[in-house]
Parts: structure tokens; C-alpha cells; sequence
């Protein structure tokens, strides 16, 4: 997984720095025994039992579920190719101030959830 900070304005015109957001991309990888087809669906779910606006976009390899949240948040989740290859995860921060972002900020090259 990597992130980057990029500019939310393409127009900006200072002073200072220009707002910014953060974006993230990487793999969901899940045990062989996983359907991948379903959990992008649970997936999605998930986001809309947190209130978030989600559907599922043309255009892009299918399934996939595009979440938006009500603070400016987006997730996106979409089926890989081929299809034994993990689905791709991608995240984007709401804008910022400029000022405040940070590119040395050490992030984590995996991500685990421990269930009971």
C-alpha cells in the first residue's frame, strides 16, 4: 500500500500552500477460501451501514462498490484480473490545509483485523 499527499485545487493561487488530500491504493488480500465476488459486496454493506452513499460503477471491472461519506471520505473497491488475484482498495482523505500535510509520516505496509 502506498499514499501520497496531492493538490485538491488545480487553480490555486496562494498564499501559502494549497489544499490538499491524501490517497491511498493497495490490495485486500483474504484467505484462498474467501469468495473475493462476495466480500466486495459485504464490503459495501459495511459502508452503508455507516451512512454512506454507495454504488456500484460502470466502467470499471465488476464487481466493484464505490463508497462516499458524508465527511468527504472515499473508499473504492473493485475485482482484480485476473480474478484469482486479490480486489484493489483505494482511499482518499477529504481536503486540508496545505500547510498541515505531511509526506514523512511512516504507513503501514499491512493492515490486520483480528475477529473472536
Amino acid at each position: 500500500m502506498t499514499g501520497r499527499n496531492s493538490s485538491c485545487d488545480d487553480d490555486f493561487m496562494g498564499p501559502g500552500e494549497p489544499p490538499t488530500h491524501f490517497t491511498t491504493a493497495g490490495e485486500l488480500t483474504v484467505p484462498e477460501s474467501v469468495d473475493a465476488d462476495a466480500l466486495i459486496a459485504k464490503v459495501g454493506e459495511i459502508w452503508r451501514g455507516w451512512g454512506w452513499y454507495v454504488f456500484e460503477r460502470d466502467g470499471f471491472r465488476k464487481p466493484n462498490q464505490f463508497g462516499y461519506g458524508p465527511d468527504g471520505y472515499r473508499l473504492q473497491i473493485v475485482a482484480a484480473y485476473p480474478p484469482e488475484y486479490p480486489p484493489a482498495v483505494n482511499a482518499m482523505s477529504p481536503c486540508f490545509p496545505g500547510d498541515i500535510a505531511s509526506d514523512d509520516v511512516a504507513f503501514p505496509g499491512q493492515i490486520s483485523a483480528v475477529t473472536k
